[in-house]
């Protein structure tokens, strides 16, 4: 997770950036795509992330060795934050990226405990496959996320001239997954979209089998964001790890009856922490980005006092990034992360392990939404518009709802996609009407200064935008919530 040294690594050594950003994208996204079939616990995906993103540091010095040099630039130079067995599987990957591999000829490889040697050529399998999918440096490739069980199909966006070309070296380069699990990947063009990766729970499957799968994969999507979190540029890790986090708590909520109820709480409650931690920095960047969008409108005679309120808060968000970063550093992060493994391992086997058929999902599926249905649908004809507090109530509700049809989106049927595009719809205007709240009451107390009055009108016409749109979209969700409509979203083709 130590992004600093990984890129003080880098720098040393000079190398293609781009194209290693690239294959970590690639290679974090087989990594999830795949996880019932390798099954590497998330807890080692830093290290793929890492390995990625030095793979090629060898190149400059020695092209034609530079799987070999690479390793020994990451076992001479080292990976701050890292222990010598992490280090060490790094290394082997690097090593592993490409050419034929033999990895009793590898001392370092050799020198690893027996269940990281299997992570190691885990790790380098997917690694190879990533590699291959940015065979011509364009950094082009586009995997469609879709959940295909039990062999791995991998669906490369076709929009651009070489995709052909990357999709030959990647089946080439797929050779060390197949003689580790002994099938096939299949890598072909496709002209869909990029979809958002859904865990892969079928009907027929058990509770326990599902809880496994759901929070298996949320856990894996809140590390692969893990080592961006504290990069002063580029707010996307930050928030694509919040929503990961708040995922699997939704999921820990939703399986809480099958473990200890106060274990779950406990763990619940340290991922919240952990979420609130990134809010403090979230929230400050969405203000900076709103104000800066909100200048371009303002008159000149409000803009000086715009800027100053703009740079204020640009401070406050440097504050709360220094506190996050430190964090990070001092191994609060990873320690939670690490604890959320241990447990999601614990629950995921005894998932695994479990023969018992008496309660599916497909039982499970219509009481849960019928539920949550009923929760969202008592709000119909009590709201109002100036009731800031029961809008944000709603959006929770919405937010609580949206989170289980996607969990369990793979097993239901039809009408899904509807569903969980009218609760994000209307989610998102709440959420708007909220912002548009907080952004009021901050102005408002700050006086009669131009630019203050200007923002306050500005988040006045914010927020009649956002309720015009929800008094859109609101009675679209109701209608889909009613009991015929759920019934079909519950009941699987």
């Amino acid at each position: 997770m130590s992004g600093a040294s990984i890129l003080a690594l880098r720098g040393r050594h000079g190398c293609d950036t781009d194209h290693m950003d690239h294959v970590c994208q690639l290679a974090t996204t087989v990594f999830v795509q795949t996880l019932s079939i390798h099954r590497i616990s998330a807890r080692y995906l830093p290290l793929l992330n890492a390995a990625a993103l030095v793979h090629d540091i060898g190149v400059p010095s020695d092209q034609a060795h530079h799987d070999e040099r690479g390793r020994d630039i990451v076992m001479a130079e080292g990976l701050r934050g890292y222990s010598d067995v992490e280090r060490a599987v790094i290394a082997c990957i690097i090593r592993f990226h490409r050419g034929i591999v033999a990895p009793a000829d590898e001392p370092i490889w050799m020198a690893l405990p027996h269940e990281m040697q299997s992570v190691a050529l885990g790790l380098a399998a997917i690694m190879r496959i990533a590699d291959g999918l940015d065979y011509c440096h364009t950094q082009q490739a586009r995997i469609v996320r879709k959940a295909d069980e039990p062999i791995p199909c991998i669906l490369v966006r076709e929009n651009y001239n070489d995709v052909g070309i990357d999709i030959k070296r990647a089946k080439q380069k797929a050779d060390l997954w197949e003689q580790l699990y002994g099938q096939s990947v299949r890598i072909q063009p496709t002209s869909k979209r990029l979809q958002t990766w859904v865990p892969p729970v079928r009907p027929r499957m058990s509770v326990e089998r599902s809880a496994g799968k759901v929070l298996r994969d949320y856990h894996a999507q809140a590390y692969a964001n893990t080592l961006g979190l504290g990069a002063f540029d580029g707010i996307d890790p930050r928030h694509d790890f919040r929503v990961a986090i708040r995922r699997l708590r939704r999921a820990l909520q939703l399986y809480r009856d099958l473990w200890d109820i106060d274990a779950i709480d406990t763990l619940r409650g340290k991922l919240g922490e952990l979420s609130n931690m990134i809010g403090a920095v979230r929230d400050a960047e969405l203000a900076v980005e709103w104000l800066r969008d909100a200048e371009k409108g303002a008159p000149k005679s409000a803009r000086t006092e715009m800027r100053r309120i703009r740079h204020d808060i640009e401070r406050t968000r440097r504050t709360a990034l220094g506190k996050l970063v430190q964090q990070i550093r001092s191994g609060e992060l990873r320690s939670v992360m690490e604890i959320t493994a241990d447990w999601v391992e614990t629950c995921d086997n005894f998932a695994e392990t479990s023969v018992s058929d008496d309660c599916r999902i497909v039982d499970e599926i219509p009481r849960e939404l019928a539920k949550h249905a009923k929760r969202i649908r008592a709000f119909d004809g009590t709201i109002r518009e100036d009731d800031s507090l029961r809008l944000h109530v709603l959006r929770k509700q919405c937010r609580r709802m949206r989170y289980v049809v996607e969990a369990w989106y793979a097993a239901l049927g039809p009408g899904r996609r509807k569903l969980a595009i009218q609760l994000k719809n209307v989610q998102d205007a709440l959420g708007d009407i909220h912002d548009a709240d907080v952004r009021s009451e901050h102005w408002t107390k700050e006086g009669g200064r131009k630019g203050n009055v200007w923002l306050a009108e500005r988040c006045r016409y914010d927020r009649n935008s956002a309720w015009d749109r929800f008094e859109t979209e609101w009675p679209k969700l109701v209608k889909l919530l009613g009991k015929k409509s759920i019934g079909k979203v519950a009941q699987h083709e």
